[in-house]
């Protein structure tokens, strides 16, 4: 399986990639960033072979459609203010996914998700997900 960890090089994503990497079955972990130094360099300080990199243009819609169709999840560490976009664009590319963050009106694709049988959960928890692990 194939994961892409969006915004996977950032100050909150960064720590849930280095975690799939380490923890994770995946096949492939590949880092998702505009900032492709960064990812590179997270990738690099990791060392594990299941890292790639892509440049991901998050302003890009239909980009995220067309990439996220390559994948088995997609893990969104974005801002929250790409929340509804990346939710959106699972939705659409039929790909399941997860988000760091929370913005309402992503609970309003449950329905869309569930007829294309994938899931799409956001409010994993900005700390990567350990708090809500713990409640």
């Amino acid at each position: 399986m194939k994961i892409l960890s969006l915004g996977g090089a950032g100050a909150v994503c960064q720590h849930a990639t280095r975690d799939l990497a380490e923890f994770s079955d995946f096949d492939q972990i590949v880092i998702g960033d505009y900032n492709v130094a960064a990812a590179e360099q997270l990738a690099a300080d990791i060392g594990d072979p299941r890292l790639s990199v892509l440049k991901v243009d998050a302003n890009d819609y239909e980009g995220l459609v067309r990439v996220f169709r390559d994948y088995d999840v997609i893990l969104n560490g974005l801002p929250w203010k790409y929340d509804l976009a990346v939710t959106q664009a699972c939705v659409e590319a039929g790909v399941s996914g997860l988000d760091v963050s929370t913005e309402e009106s992503q609970w309003d694709y449950d329905v869309a998700a569930k007829g294309k049988d994938i899931v799409f959960i956001p409010g994993v928890g900005a700390t990567p997900g350990i708090t809500n692990a713990m409640a």
